[in-house]
C-alpha cells in the first residue's frame, strides 16, 4: 500500500507541477516560440504517459481501470515522442492535443470521486466537480472559438495552471483519504483481536469453575 500511495503522489504531482509551469508560461509569454511550446507539451504528454504506464506495472494490475491507464499512458508516451521529434506538426491541432489532455484529467477525477467514496471520504463529491469544470474546459479548448493565437495560448495557458492546481489539492486529500481508512481498519482489527482475547479469557475461566 506504501508504494501505491507513492506512486500516486509521484505520478499526478509531476504531471501537475509540469502543466502549472508551463500554464504560466503561455500566460505570461503567449508568443513563446510555437516549436517551444509544441516540444514542451510533448514533454508533459510523454511524462503523463510513462507515470500512468509505470503506475499500472507497480500497482495497476490489482485494479479495475488498471488496463485504461496503460492504453491511455502507451497512447502518450508514442504522441508525446512524435511531438518531441516533430513538434511542427502539432501547431494545427494544439487546441485538440490541450482538449483531450484535459478531458482525460478530468476523467481521472471522477476515478479519484470513486476511490475516496471507496475510502468513505465525505468530500468524495469534490473531484466530481472538479472533473466536470475541467472536462468543460478541454472540450471549449477544443473547439477553439477564440479569434487569435495569442489568446488562445493565455486561455491554454490559464486552464493549465487550474489543472495543475486541482490535481495537486486532489492528491493531497486523496493520499490523507487512504491513510485515515487505513487507521481505522486497524483500530478494529485491534479491538477484534482484543474481544477475541477477551473472550478466550472468558471461556478459561469458566473451563475452570
Amino acid at each position: 500500500m506504501k508504494n501505491f500511495i507513492k506512486s500516486i503522489k509521484v505520478n499526478i504531482l509531476s504531471s501537475a507541477i509540469l502543466c502549472i509551469a508551463l500554464g504560466i508560461l503561455l500566460v505570461a509569454y503567449p508568443n513563446t516560440s510555437l516549436t517551444f511550446v509544441c516540444r514542451a507539451v510533448g514533454v508533459i504528454v510523454l511524462i503523463t504517459g510513462l507515470g500512468f504506464v509505470l503506475g499500472y506495472l507497480k500497482t495497476g494490475k490489482a485494479f479495475w481501470y488498471g488496463k485504461i491507464e496503460l492504453v491511455f499512458g502507451s497512447t502518450f508516451v508514442i504522441l508525446g515522442g512524435f511531438i518531441i521529434l516533430r513538434p511542427l506538426g502539432l501547431i494545427s491541432i494544439v487546441p485538440i492535443v490541450f482538449g483531450v489532455l484535459l478531458i482525460y484529467h478530468g476523467i481521472a477525477n471522477v476515478r479519484q470521486a470513486f476511490e475516496l467514496h471507496q475510502y468513505k471520504d465525505r468530500g468524495w463529491w469534490l473531484p466530481v466537480l472538479i472533473a466536470a469544470s475541467t472536462i468543460v474546459l478541454g472540450v471549449v479548448i477544443m473547439r477553439n472559438p477564440f479569434g487569435t493565437i495569442e489568446l488562445l495560448m493565455r486561455i491554454i495557458g490559464a486552464c493549465l495552471i487550474y489543472d495543475g492546481m486541482t490535481n495537486t489539492m486532489l492528491v493531497g486529500r486523496f493520499v490523507k483519504s487512504i491513510r485515515d481508512f487505513q487507521k481505522l481498519e486497524a483500530a478494529a482489527e485491534a479491538e477484534a483481536e482484543a474481544l477475541e482475547r477477551e473472550a478466550e479469557a472468558i471461556d478459561a475461566e469458566y473451563k475452570e469453575l
